[in-house]
């Protein structure tokens, strides 16, 4: 399964940190850091991650 982990460098929610160890843990999986970004205004990167799961489905 295409698995994006997609995680705001800024949040001051759920430190970024995670969203690297989660990546590392999940075999294939491709991690976008999104510098700047937060908790919730990641959410902006909405579509494109759509865009790249359109992209990997078959």
């Amino acid at each position: 399964m295409p698995t994006l982990v997609l995680h705001g460098g800024a949040d001051r929610v759920v430190p970024s940190a995670h969203g690297e160890w989660l990546a590392r843990r999940i075999s294939g999986a491709a991690l976008w850091l999104r510098p700047g970004e937060g908790h919730v205004s990641i959410l902006g990167a909405a579509a494109a991650a759509m865009a790249w799961l359109a992209g990997r489905s078959g």
